[in-house]
């Protein structure tokens, strides 16, 4: 976890160098392991690589409570992941999507499959949903993961290439959140799309979503040919 926030500030302090490289700056956190990384004298050597690219800059840490005020906002953002369930949404959230995933007539199966221990299932099954299951992961509270990443690399080796798998029933629904909400903004299909590829997967997703927003009666009005 100390290597998370650790690389959380590398990739702050780059996007920022603009602003930050010339003068001194304080980096708040909530998580105190931080404030000693700097006193420790045995780290691991990526530790030590990213240390060595913060000599340059002037800074210190600080440690805030997670619940001070100026803390809250920024763990909040930390979190946006866990928009992927869309549980912002009234109509969606992390139970109803794990009950529509139960009861889609592939996603049922695959999730059926991965959770059974029954060798006479798992040797029975259908060629194309032991394929299909390979690259799926359930958690543990029942939910149906997608890997997308590439053939062959070990499923475990990077948690960014994972996505929610959106069964058939709200596949519309999903669309809808990420063009047609108010926050969404009724943006065009690569800048969505781009939101939408990193949280969530089903078949032809692409293809989907570009008929979806082709055929938006509010963009076709409001926008430019």
């Amino acid at each position: 976890m100390s290597e998370k926030e650790a690389l959380g500030v590398i990739w702050a302090i780059e996007k920022f160098r603009a602003f930050v490289e010339y003068g001194h700056f304080i980096i708040e956190t909530d998580h105190q392991a931080l404030t000693w990384l700097s006193r420790v004298k045995e780290l691991s050597e990526r530790l030590v690589r990213w240390f060595m690219s913060l000599q340059m800059y002037d800074f210190e840490v600080r440690y805030k409570p997670g619940d001070s005020p100026n803390i809250r906002g920024a763990d909040a953002l930390s979190r946006i992941p866990a928009c992927m369930y869309l549980e912002n949404d009234i109509k969606i959230n992390r139970q109803s999507l794990i009950e529509c995933q139960i009861q889609d007539p592939l996603l049922g199966l695959i999730i059926q499959y991965l959770g059974s221990s029954d060798p006479e299932l798992k040797q029975g099954a259908n060629p194309g949903l032991i394929k299909e299951s390979g690259r799926c992961f359930v958690t543990e509270d029942g939910l149906l993961l997608r890997y997308v990443g590439t053939r062959g690399k070990a499923l475990e080796d990077d948690s960014t290439y994972w996505r929610v798998h959106i069964p058939d029933s709200l596949q519309m629904k999903v669309m809808e959140i990420f063009h047609d909400d108010i926050t969404s903004g009724h943006m065009g299909i690569r800048k969505t799309f781009h939101r939408l590829g990193q949280r969530v997967y089903w078949k032809n997703l692409r293809r989907d979503f570009a008929y979806y927003v082709n055929r938006c009666d509010k963009c076709q009005r409001a926008k430019l040919p």
